[in-house]
């Protein structure tokens, strides 16, 4: 989807309809009815009206990155004997730095800064920060092909309106107009002629030749394509922040919506769906292989222990059963605290080290502690316990020793 361009005129009524284009769609609306922006953002187009043109000479270093935070005040300096009003009231923008030197004189462009802040506020409000702030006619470079004449029509008539390299130019469309302008641009008198519907017999009578019709809402996107005016500078530049901002809203928009990426994101959806699907599929497989195998570990203490009918957890169940068998047949299980002790000493004795003293004995159904190790406690034991069929803890001033699930399994 195109940008959106809407006309900006700075001192309009705030319910005026407001001219607008976006692709080959245009028209007119107001301010709450305007198309949505869309993924590339929106451009204000300001009335050539609203703006005064100044050719400055810049001191040297001027456009220097260090010098940047003075340049309004090099503008104030140079424009202050060429302008109405305050330059403190006023928005000045700085135009292209022209091709040549440095000395090379450049355009500024002029307009009474609250009325343009005012007319943007609320545009900014209901389509999002504006991406560029453009200007509807800008002078053009010395080398350039001559521009279009419009005849133009708005609430204070109809007039004439025509940019060259000495600037833009509006004058009222009457008689003393057009031969003024004859005798000024006698050299390009076959500029292209461009009327709005309005103003196309008038402009036919006066100038002598028909004019191509155009709405004002058809010239926005050739306005803002013409050239690489942007006015938002000063108080009205964008930050870095909200230039990415906008950037990666254009870029998101535009993968979300846009007709071009569609084939994108029918396959990340598909891709998805295929993910979502195949993990709930392994999950349910994984879900039936642990049944089963509980299922298997049942069936397996069922039929070894046929007294036992009510199965609560069979490995620890059938740990139980089997160390009572081994008590009953008169052999020691894991669980004793002879068969503990043996392993506590097997650890020593296979080391060829004496069994270390110790201060207490306890034994209960959490297992064996040996109080009084505390302090001598070796990093080693607790591996080589485990080769033993043990795990080793130390808790507070003791070794807890207890048989580990292989061991338990002996």
């Amino acid at each position: 989807m195109s940008a959106l361009h809407v006309l900006i005129q700075p001192h309009a009524s705030p319910d005026a309809a407001l001219a607008w284009a976006q692709g080959d769609r245009h028209g007119h609306a107001v301010r709450d009815l305007l198309p949505a922006a869309g993924p590339q953002g929106w451009v204000g187009v300001v009335d050539a009206a609203a703006l005064s043109w100044h050719s400055v000479t810049l001191p040297r270093g001027a456009l220097a990155a260090s010098a940047r935070h003075r340049l309004r005040a090099v503008l104030e300096g140079l424009l202050e004997d060429h302008l109405l009003d305050d330059p403190a009231r006023l928005h000045l923008a700085l135009g292209p730095a022209p091709a040549g030197s440095e000395a090379a004189p450049s355009w500024v462009a002029a307009c009474d800064r609250a009325a343009l802040e005012a007319a943007l506020a609320p545009l900014e409000a209901r389509l999002g920060p504006v991406a560029r702030l453009v200007p509807s006619a800008a002078p053009t470079p010395a080398d350039a092909a001559p521009s279009a004449l419009h005849c133009t029509h708005d609430t204070s008539g109809e007039h004439l309106l025509w940019a060259d390299a000495h600037g833009v130019h509006r004058l009222p469309l009457t008689p003393d107009a057009v031969s003024y302008w004859k005798r000024r641009d006698a050299l390009h008198a076959d500029r292209l002629l461009i009327a709005e519907p309005a103003v196309a017999s008038l402009a036919e009578r006066l100038l002598g030749r028909t004019p191509q019709l155009r709405s004002r809402p058809e010239t926005l996107s050739a306005a803002a394509a013409s050239h690489s005016w942007d006015l938002a500078q000063g108080p009205l530049a964008r930050s870095a922040a909200q230039l990415r901002r906008q950037a990666l809203g254009r870029v998101w928009d535009s993968l979300r919506s846009a007709p071009a990426w569609a084939p994108l994101r029918w396959g990340v959806a598909a891709l998805l769906a295929v993910n979502v699907l195949g993990l709930n599929a392994a999950a349910w497989q994984q879900e039936r292989q642990a049944q089963q195998l509980r299922q298997d570990i049942n069936r397996v203490f069922t039929e070894t222990f046929p007294s036992q009918t009510v199965i609560v957890d069979a490995p620890l169940q059938m740990q139980r059963e089997l160390s009572a068998l081994r008590r009953s047949r008169g052999q020691l299980s894991p669980s004793d605290a002879e068969w503990l002790l043996a392993r506590w000493a097997d650890l020593h004795t296979s080391a060829g080290r004496p069994v270390p003293v110790v201060q207490g004995i306890e034994y209960s159904g959490e297992g064996l502690r040996l109080r009084g190790l505390a302090s001598s406690a070796d990093a080693s034991w607790a591996p080589a316990l485990q080769t033993l069929g043990v795990q080793a803890r130390i808790e507070g001033d003791g070794l807890l020793l207890r048989p580990s699930p292989a061991g338990a399994a002996r």
